[in-house]
């Protein structure tokens, strides 16, 4: 109840304005990671405290830079965290890169072995998720097959159907073909599929506050068809359903309170 380290961010009240001044983040794994870099004055660090990123950790990193560097260990378990944390950041309209170190190295041993240049030097040689997923698959001979290069094809096209920014998805899904040596339309076509069934999906979970205007009108005047009945103190109210489902039952009394005075 206290302390729930999903929702929170180790190190970001120390490292919040340097994010923000520097109009980046450094997003590791650990504690260690965190105290190495800020003393090695790299300061706009913060880590997701040794669980994997959630999305309430990435809408706190949100109010302070879009631009995100993922650094995770460079083993398996920190392979595959780093493209899950990459999906995550992408859904949330970021833009993520990921920093490939070397083998056994974690940012904390990184830094205490060859200083913060070092840091800076594998920055610049970050790359996005397309990259770093076939970089991955090809380093691990799971590219040997057709079937295995088509997996990571619908793999790739469902992760850029999720990203807010339509702009981008021509960007991805053309890198994607150059790396994988397919034909743009052959990506695009997978792409529309994972497109729409993304759409599909999301359509059945957006509650009625956060639909657009226009949208939303049109299914407040479907719900308005059906009443529930809801106390408020001691006087039985008629309410349209969207309403009874939407609006804390507090937030009905407050509502009253401020009405009847």
């Amino acid at each position: 109840i206290i302390y729930d380290k999903s929702k929170v961010l180790y190190g970001l009240a120390e490292g919040k304005n340097a994010i923000r001044n520097k109009g980046e983040a450094i997003l590791v794994e650990g504690y260690a990671d965190v105290i190495t870099l800020y003393q090695a004055g790299i300061e706009n660090v913060v880590a997701s405290s040794g669980t994997a990123l959630t999305d309430q950790q990435i809408k706190l990193l949100k109010r302070y830079s879009k631009k995100l560097f993922i650094i995770y260990d460079s083993d398996k378990a920190g392979v595959s965290a780093a493209e899950k944390g990459v999906e995550i950041a992408l859904a949330n309209a970021l833009e993520p890169l990921i920093v490939r170190l070397p083998e056994g190295e974690d940012p904390d041993s990184l830094v205490k072995e060859s200083g913060s240049k070092a840091l800076h030097f594998f920055l610049k040689d970050a790359v996005n998720f397309v990259d770093f997923k076939v970089a991955n698959r090809k380093k691990s001979a799971s590219l040997a097959t057709p079937g295995e290069k088509a997996d990571l094809v619908r793999e790739i096209a469902k992760v850029v159907a999720t990203i807010p920014d339509k702009l981008q998805h021509h960007f991805y899904l053309r890198r994607a073909a150059t790396l994988l040596d397919l034909s743009e339309s052959q990506l695009e076509h997978v792409y529309k599929e994972k497109s729409e069934y993304s759409v599909a999906e999301n359509k059945q979970t957006v509650p009625v506050r956060e639909l657009k205007k226009e949208n939303r009108g049109t299914l407040i005047r479907e719900e308005t068809k059906s009443f529930e009945e809801v106390t408020i103190g001691e006087t039985l109210h008629k309410i349209p359903s969207y309403v009874a489902n939407e609006v804390k039952k507090e937030e009905l009394i407050i509502l009253k309170i401020l009405v009847t005075r």
